[in-house]
């Protein structure tokens, strides 16, 4: 009987070191060398070198197609890029280190260049992007070229300010740009001019 009781823990001690290592390779947290690093955060003539961005970042992942809706390490986020008159951007998101601070930039780069886009977002979304180190949102057009970078902190403050309710969704489209809210039902109304 104890010879059975052995063979059956040794069978699942063995198996369970299989299944720990390979979650183990999935989840590992990817890092680069401050050379790499370096590189990665680097403008060129006022331009993000997208090519050089990654998908994978510090154990955190985004998609490589075209998305409407932000999603990361395979979670759908409610973090949209919108025109003016509302309609629907496709962009892809890519990551690099944060401009600022030890955290981590989340890119955003449209599929055209119409310009003046909304980013709009739910609390969930800056919930979720805080907490997995994300503090920097930035959005480049199709070329490259850096539109607006916003803090993940100063987003949550803004939110906190509006005295925003959870199924609200805060849009902005700049520091200088009017900030809008849209409600559960899909109304937008304009905060500040």
């Amino acid at each position: 009987m104890s010879r059975k009781i052995h063979g059956f823990l040794a069978t699942f001690i063995v198996i369970l070191l299989l299944v720990a290592g390979a979650l183990a390779g999935n989840t590992a947290p990817y890092t680069l060398s401050e050379e790499e690093n370096a590189q990665i955060s680097t403008h060129e003539n006022g331009r993000i070198q997208f090519g050089q961005l990654l998908e994978r970042y510090h154990g955190i992942s985004v998609p490589r197609t075209w998305v409407y809706q932000a999603k990361v390490d395979g979670v759908p986020l409610k973090l949209q890029l919108f025109e003016k008159n509302g309609t629907g951007v496709t962009f892809k998101e890519r990551l690099m280190k944060a401009s600022e601070g030890e955290g981590i930039a989340l890119v955003l780069r449209q599929s055209d260049n119409k310009g003046g886009l909304l980013l709009q977002m739910d609390q969930q979304a800056l919930d979720v992007l805080g907490r997995i180190g994300i503090t920097e949102l930035s959005v480049i057009d199709a070329e490259g070229y850096l539109q607006e970078t916003y803090s993940i902190s100063l987003l949550n403050q803004v939110r906190e300010m509006l005295e925003l309710r959870e199924g609200e969704e805060l849009s902005v489209s700049g520091l200088e740009d009017p900030v809008s809210v849209v409600d559960e039902s899909g109304i937008r109304r304009v905060i500040s001019e």
